[in-house]
């Protein structure tokens, strides 16, 4: 994902990227396993991941060990 930052180039790769036939969007499985916080700082909209417990509100130590 990285190569795909910081740049007009890289980000029409990521755009035909994710039109391709076999581009899977995990974004709402990812959002269910670790859930995501949600703000807003300085008048922009952020989104990024919990890292401390999942939906089930259990700590995620058993998930990084498997």
């Amino acid at each position: 994902m990285g190569f795909y930052l910081n740049s007009r180039a890289p980000y029409v790769l990521y755009e035909g990227e994710t039109k391709s036939r076999y581009f899977i969007d995990k974004t709402l499985m990812l959002e269910k396993i670790f859930g995501f916080i949600e703000e807003e700082v300085d008048g922009l909209y952020e989104k990024y991941l919990a890292d401390t417990v999942n939906p089930n509100g259990k700590l995620l130590d058993k998930f990084w060990s498997i």
